[in-house]
């Protein structure tokens, strides 16, 4: 055999020998990676095999989970200013500087509820720690005062006072406040027993008979706690002139009024609401403002409603083609559950919500004449201009501020019960066309909030906690004894403390007795 020959089987030998061990090697590698997954299932039967293969695959997973976890948390950082805003989210009315001049009408068209929408949570805490800063927060009501043989009035008062005045306060997330409820000694039995069942179990609601209406809740002006009270002379049974609440609390935050702290008196009508957030807005103001360990006769600040949302039981929108042309879809000019309008005066301040607050030496006599609520934004300067336009960092006192980031702030019924009748209507197409917002036929954002009605429900539910259910209860009622409770409110009318207009006599008259007027 040739030397060449021998040469080349030496090599094929040797490359055979190579690649069985490499073959050996790797069904070894093969035997030992299965004998090791046996052992893994063995231990961790329900786990999945995992192969080299599949590494990328779960390194990829990983990294696209990281991401969208960095961009969630991202979002959440972006959107929680947003869900801290309490109020209907309408962009070009909380633009708006709180002095800016408006007509009703003007704001409307500024300021349709476009993006009225929930807030993802409530606010992590109930109340406001203001245990540094002693506050007496009362709210004022007046119900049926003068008036207590008008039971036709006072059965349609007492529907809106349960369907919007009690959640209200209810609801409200700051509970360090006194609310008294005035009302006639003689009320009928038959309101009082309910007003009494609707606030019963609320230690700091106080229903009391009595038609007296002190202001300057325990500061020196007012005298005794037995005067504040004022037990009538007609009433043979004194003990019962606080029917509702506890007596203690109110006498101790009358007597811690007069020795200084910061008090606050809030009006609410009994038809009325609060948002949720009014008093803790208010009182976290005040603190900024009128704490102050030095007595200080000027230190007192007055707060209005920007603005409110008004709850209708006709009608009170312009009958222009497309709304006429929804209304007859909807079984004619009915909605069983009302109507929602929102809008603001920045000519007055509204009676919810007018608040007067003062510090550690003022009282209501530091403010000066009485003044009526229309007539505040004249006489009392904006706190904008006392402040040369900014609060920042500033104790800005003796001035008004009007409560732009509560929109709305309050909620007002526009019924037949109404003293003033300021923009009610009374189902007469002839009388209703020249009164309020029906002149509006071209307004369109006035127009726009007829077709979202169900947003502004949702809202009034949120952030006062007024339900669809109890407004439509209190509607029926008003407008199944419209007559009754007209020709009841005409007699009420000039009695004292109360409205004496013509324009509301007339109205009135119009109602109650539609074929003479």
């Amino acid at each position: 055999m040739s030397s060449s020959l021998l040469a080349r089987r030496t090599r094929s030998s040797d490359t055979l020998d190579s690649c069985t061990a490499r073959s050996r090697r790797s069904n070894n590698a093969d035997k030992f990676e299965h004998i090791a997954r046996q052992k893994s299932r063995e231990s961790h039967p329900d786990l999945p095999a995992i192969s080299k293969r599949h590494i990328p695959f779960y390194m990829w997973w990983l990294l696209v989970s990281m991401y969208c976890c960095g961009m969630y948390l991202s979002m959440n950082q972006l959107r929680a200013p947003i869900e801290r805003k309490n109020s209907f989210r309408i962009p070009s009315l909380q633009k708006q500087k709180s002095e800016q001049k408006f007509t009703p009408l003007d704001l409307v068209e500024k300021s349709a509820p476009k993006n009225a929408t929930l807030p993802s949570r409530r606010d992590r805490s109930e109340n406001e720690d203001n245990s540094e800063n002693e506050i007496i927060h009362v709210v004022q009501t007046r119900f049926m005062q003068g008036q207590p043989d008008l039971l036709e009035l006072g059965l349609a008062r007492l529907a809106l006072f349960e369907a919007f005045c009690v959640p209200s306060m209810i609801s409200q997330t700051n509970k360090k406040f006194i609310w008294i409820i005035r009302t006639d000694p003689h009320l009928h039995p038959v309101i009082l027993s309910k007003m009494m069942d609707l606030i019963e179990g609320k230690k700091n609601f106080f229903l009391i008979g009595s038609n007296h209406n002190p202001e300057g809740f325990g500061r020196p002006e007012n005298g005794s706690f037995d005067q504040f009270l004022r037990v009538e002379s007609n009433v043979t049974d004194s003990k019962g002139i606080v029917w509702s609440g506890n007596v203690t609390m109110l006498e101790e935050a009358y007597k811690k009024s007069t020795v200084g702290g910061i008090l606050l008196e809030t009006r609410l009508d009994g038809d009325d609401g609060l948002h949720r957030d009014f008093i803790k807005t208010i009182q976290k103001d005040a603190i900024k403002h009128l704490a102050n360990e030095i007595e200080d006769v000027n230190a007192w600040r007055v707060w209005c409603v920007h603005s409110n949302i008004e709850w209708h039981p006709f009608n009170p929108y312009p009958e222009t083609p497309e709304i006429v042309a929804s209304l007859e879809q909807n079984h004619g000019n009915v909605m069983d559950d009302g109507f929602l309008v929102l809008f603001s005066d920045n000519g007055i301040c509204v009676t919810p919500g007018l608040t007067f607050g003062y510090g550690n030496g003022a009282s209501r006599s530091s403010i000066g004449d009485r003044l009526r609520h229309d007539q505040i934004m004249k006489e009392v300067r904006s706190c904008d201009e006392a402040s040369n336009g900014s609060e920042e960092n500033k104790r800005v006192v003796g001035c008004r501020k009007r409560l732009t980031n509560l929109v709305p702030g309050a909620v007002r019924t526009r019924t037949t019960t109404s003293a003033g009748m300021h923009n009610v209507f009374t189902g007469d197409n002839g009388t209703d066309k020249t009164i309020g917002l029906k002149k509006y036929t071209s307004n369109k954002r006035l127009i726009k909030q007829f077709f979202e009605q169900d947003k502004m429900w949702k809202g009034l539910s949120v952030y006062f906690s007024v339900s669809k259910e109890s407004a439509k209860d209190a509607r029926w009622l008003i407008m199944d004894r419209m007559q009754e409770i007209a020709a009841d409110n005409l007699r009420g009318q000039c009695t004292p403390g109360h409205s004496c207009k013509q324009g509301a006599q007339y109205l009135l008259e119009k109602m109650a007795f539609p074929s003479s007027v």
